[in-house]
Parts: structure tokens; sequence; C-alpha cells
């Protein structure tokens, strides 16, 4: 291997391309400047983030249809984000479309079967869909989740 030497390799078939001899101090300024590209993108906002936060805000000062259509359009590309379900189905709930509400925390909740926000929200959603049985399931489970939080707190400040 050479020392303070630049590897040029093809990407297709790893075939060596060039080779460029640099001081050690080029080499220290660019991993330095790797670093600080790496700890820029790891603490840049991503598109979804902002989205949603976009979501909140339009749903915060009364656009609740632009607020839901901004979600369902991020919940459409993304399955897997449990915020995004959680703004849902609070938004759904406010517009009272309890289905969409209802499917939002479900959702949610296959994502993070103890999401404490979301087994809330499902309570909330069952009780004004009329379902006493589920609302009262749903509150049982999300005391127990409090309780289990409650705990974990305790036990990380003693």
């Amino acid at each position: 291997m050479l020392k303070n030497h630049i590897i040029i390799y093809n990407a297709d078939n790893f075939n060596l391309i060039n080779s460029i001899e640099v001081s050690t101090s080029i080499i220290l300024f660019f991993k330095l400047l790797l670093e600080d590209i790496q700890i820029f993108w790891m603490n840049m906002p991503n598109k979804i983030s902002i989205l949603i936060e976009d979501a909140i805000f339009a749903f915060s000062i009364g656009e609740d249809e632009k607020a839901e259509k901004i979600l369902l359009g991020v919940v459409d590309e993304n399955k897997n984000c449990l915020e995004a379900y959680r703004a849902l189905a609070e938004v759904s709930l406010t517009l009272d479309k309890l289905q969409q509400a209802e499917e939002a925390c479900r959702s949610a909740l296959l994502i993070n079967s103890e999401d404490l926000t979301s087994v809330v929200s499902l309570a909330r959603i069952l009780v004004r869909r009329g379902d006493k049985d589920g609302a009262e399931e749903a509150s049982a489970k999300a005391r127990i989740l409090g309780w289990k939080e409650e705990l974990a707190e305790d036990e990380v400040s003693e």
C-alpha cells in the first residue's frame, strides 16, 4: 500500500486507475472535511420531518385540510412513519373523519404496539365512535403503558 497517495479505482471492476502522491496535510484536510460533511448530513432535518412539522403548523393555525393532505402524502410514501400516523390520527379526529383516524392509530400501533400516544388517541377515537368496549380496552392499555413509562423514568433518576 502506498502511503500519502490517493488511490483511484474504476467503480465497475475495481481496477486501479491512478495513484496520486499527496502531502499528509492534504490528507488530513480531506479527512476533516469528510467528518464535517458527515456531521452536517446526520444533523440535517430530513424531508419527512420537515413535512410533518409543516403539517403540525398548518393544523395549529386551523388549516386542518392542508395538514391532512400533507400527512396523507407522507404516510403514502412512508408506511413506517410513526410520527406521521400519530399526527394524521389527531388531524382526522378533529375533522371528524373517525374511520381514517382509527386506521392511522392502528397503523401507528403496527409500527410500535406500545406507543402510549397512539393508544391514548385510539381510546379517544373509539369513544367518539361509540365503541365503549374498545375504548375501555385501549384506556386500560394506556394506563399500563403509562405506569411502565413512570417506572422506567424512576429507574433512570435513581
